[in-house]
């Protein structure tokens, strides 16, 4: 490991990485990673043409925002049985995910409501389990061979 500093760097996860003195690397989970897959709650997916789901439920780890060219948008994640998931966010979700503890088991459920001809719109439900919460954030020893893939920061 002679060609990397010692300091702080960050993975492509957003993980933290401290590369220390004594050639021990340390890595920190902060709940994000590349999620096995992004979704959307509600409506109608026309390129499978199936209706998309209409809840999700897991541990609620947070949010990025993203701009991908069109304005910026939102994705939830959420920790399920089925692994890291990734969920498009419209105003209202976001707005009741705000007040949950990251960490804290969630069910989102969507409605879709129709207001009129043109209007569509989506009624939002959040329901938390205060006592059921997920531990992450933690520091955990990592291989030194990361540290290829990481980018440095500084220093310690």
């Amino acid at each position: 490991m002679k060609n990397f500093k010692h300091g702080v760097y960050e993975l492509p996860s957003n993980d933290i990485i401290i590369y220390s003195k004594n050639n021990i690397v340390y890595g920190y989970n902060q709940g994000f990673e590349s999620p096995d897959s992004v979704i959307t709650l509600g409506g109608f997916d026309r390129k499978t043409q199936q209706s998309n789901p209409i809840s999700i439920d897991g541990y609620y780890l947070g949010y990025r925002d993203y701009d991908i060219g069109h304005g910026p948008k939102r994705i939830q994640f959420f920790r399920t049985r089925s692994g890291f998931v990734g969920v498009w966010s419209k105003t209202a979700m976001s707005a009741k995910l705000a007040f949950v503890d990251k960490g804290t088991y969630t069910r989102v459920s969507v409605r879709d409501l129709t207001v009129n001809a043109n209007m569509k719109m989506q009624e939002c439900t959040v329901q938390i389990d205060p006592d059921d919460k997920m531990k992450f954030g933690r520091w955990y020893q990592v291989n030194p061979h990361l540290l290829k893939e990481a980018t440095y920061i500084g220093k310690f």
